[in-house]
């Protein structure tokens, strides 16, 4: 069964030529396209105010976006100096969201993150950036963990929710010597994404001249969104058709990550790599986001192909004896999976 006729709409009509594989309900595909429509109006506001400030860092907004719609949270790598937390804290802004900034020590205290009885600590805001995660002792680093799974957290002897939405953004550092970002594999996978951002391109960087030179006045934010849109924006997300055979591919594409070769590729020696089931399910509630911010009621395979590499480039890791200059990267052998793995 074909993808039923929809009303006219330019994203979704440039998707229906590649979707052919994909069989959704006849008339729930058209409800869910016309919820995603209604529930995602207030996303080119956001956008417009972002730009308003924001040079370039257009796949790291739309990869926000996709991990606040998809109810993940993200870790980002990349230099100093590159807008990491001007974008984050913009964003907040432009969602009407509490945003706090929590520089992580050596010498941070669970108390500094949670706050006591007399007064709430950072972790209860909207949205929050832990900078330089790998630096926070790992007791701290426990309990942020722990929050993400459970949505709530203990303050004294109260156990307290944590908004709706909470909104985890972490930063950490990269460092060759060791070939992946410092906290543990476990630690890790908590994160939907792991986006990395590069460095402006000369264009950018003069751009920025104009938009941030000292003296210059930053414009004012105004929201356009707030938690109740977001809130809902979710409940139509979860309603996002998938096929079948893209639940299958999704399930192939994770497997390849531990068993290369039986999908014709070679060894990973030097890698250790062991995507998890949080990964699979990572992957569905990404492509369905991408799926969301394109305007669509079903997610398709390439989707899944979009989002992949964010999705698991952080559960990927050489191991001890190796760095990544010895070999293919992590990123390398996604790719190679991504082009090895069959769609049907």
């Amino acid at each position: 069964m074909s993808i039923p006729q929809l009303p006219h709409h330019p994203t979704v009509a440039a998707a229906e030529s590649s979707a052919s594989r994909v069989s959704p309900p006849p008339t729930g595909v058209r409800v869910v396209t016309d919820a995603v429509r209604d529930a995602s109006v207030w996303i080119p506001r956001v956008k417009r105010e972002l730009s308003r400030v924001i040079v370039g860092h257009d796949h790291l907004i739309d990869r926000l976006l996709l991990a606040l719609l998809a109810d993940g949270h993200v870790l980002l790598e990349g230099a100093p100096g590159i807008g990491k937390r001007l974008v984050v804290r913009t964003l907040a802004a432009a969602l009407g969201c509490e945003f706090r900034h929590l520089p992580c020590t050596s010498d941070l205290d669970r108390t500094d993150l949670v706050g006591t009885q007399a007064g709430r600590g950072p972790i209860f805001s909207d949205v929050l950036l832990a900078e330089d995660l790998e630096q926070a002792p790992p007791k701290v680093r426990a309990t942020l963990v722990q929050a993400m799974l459970d949505r709530e957290i203990r303050v004294d002897t109260t156990l307290l929710p944590l908004p709706d939405p909470f909104f985890l953004v972490a930063t950490c550092s990269h460092d060759s010597s060791e070939g992946a970002c410092r906290l543990t594999a476990a630690q890790r996978d908590r994160f939907l994404l792991k986006v990395v951002v590069p460095m402006p391109d000369a264009d950018q960087e003069r751009d920025m001249i104009d938009v941030a030179s000292p003296g210059l006045r930053t414009p004012e934010i105004r929201p356009g969104a707030d938690a109740a849109l977001i809130r809902r924006a979710r409940m139509v997300l979860a309603a996002i058709y998938m096929d079948g055979s893209v639940k299958d591919y999704v399930v192939r594409l994770v497997h390849a990550t531990r068993r290369p070769t039986f999908h014709g590729l070679p060894p990973a020696d030097h890698l250790r790599f062991e995507a998890s089931p949080r990964a699979t399910l990572g992957l569905v509630a990404a492509a369905k986001a991408h799926a969301f911010l394109d305007g669509r009621g079903y997610a398709e395979h390439e989707d899944v192909q979009a989002v992949a590499l964010d999705v698991l480039r952080h559960r990927v890791e050489a191991l001890p004896d190796f760095t990544e200059l010895e070999g293919p990267t992590s990123e390398d052998f996604i790719q190679r999976i991504l082009e090895a793995v069959p769609v049907d």
